[in-house]
């Protein structure tokens, strides 16, 4: 075995025991400073503490949502990216 499945198998060793102790968190946050899933956590699954929500606005992939990125992204362009969205979903494209 090398050190890093002995370092991985402390830190899963360790979480067991903290889990155990805290079976209503997901996630735990090692001396490490690494986030460890609670092995013991029996709840709802629970996102990663450190992934960032994804933002309110339209459907990832969609016309709408590339139209929201390129307004964005050229804000003084006088380019009316709503109306080449709406010609786009007209298009069947």
């Amino acid at each position: 075995m090398d050190d890093i499945d002995s370092e991985m198998d402390a830190v899963q060793g360790w979480a067991s025991v903290e889990g155990a102790a805290r079976p209503d968190q997901a996630w735990l946050l090692h001396d490490r400073d690494v986030w460890v899933k609670n092995p013991c956590y029996q709840g709802p699954a629970v996102p990663h503490p450190e992934d960032e929500p994804r933002p309110e606005g339209p459907p990832a992939g969609s016309w709408a949502e590339v139209a929201q990125i390129m307004a964005m992204a050229c804000p003084d362009s006088g380019f009316d990216w709503d109306a080449w969205k709406d010609e786009m979903k007209d298009d069947g494209s």
